[in-house]
């Protein structure tokens, strides 16, 4: 990517940071959050950036492709940059908007507390019931 960069001449303009602890601080403030994705179960980048008021635009991908829906974000087809250079282009240049109060609404479901909370139900369900027979079968040996 470097060196791509380099070749179109936007290496002065492009940051590669690398992992941050703490990418809120990177994507706060930003005109717009953009997921390429190829493979996408559930973006914790574009939910982040919706809970922020970050504009998405995304791959139309698996699970991705619902965190974007409703108008919280925009998804595109995959594997088509053009489209997604329009997609974000459009929404840099204020033709498109995202509904902003429907993603914060939505990120607002997975804030950090909100999840430890469901994760510590759920093993406090399982704990509470007892085993089922699939609990205590032999695990069988697969095939690699």
């Amino acid at each position: 990517m470097r060196a791509r960069a380099g070749r179109l001449g936007i290496a002065g303009d492009v940051v590669f940071a690398g992992w941050r602890r703490r990418p809120a601080d990177w994507i706060a403030g930003a005109s717009a959050c953009v997921v390429p994705s190829r493979h996408d179960a559930w973006s914790q980048t574009a939910v982040l950036a919706m809970a922020l008021g970050v504009p998405v635009v995304g791959s139309a991908v698996e699970g991705l492709e619902h965190v974007l829906s409703g108008g919280r974000g925009i998804a595109v087809a995959p594997e088509d940059p053009q489209a997604l250079a329009r997609a974000l282009a459009s929404v840099l240049q204020g033709h498109v908007r995202t509904d902003l109060q429907a993603a914060r609404r939505y990120a607002a479901k997975f804030t950090a507390e909100r999840v430890a909370d469901l994760y510590e139900q759920t093993y406090t369900e399982l704990l509470g019931r007892p085993p089922t027979f699939a609990d205590t079968a032999a695990p069988q040996s697969r095939a690699c």
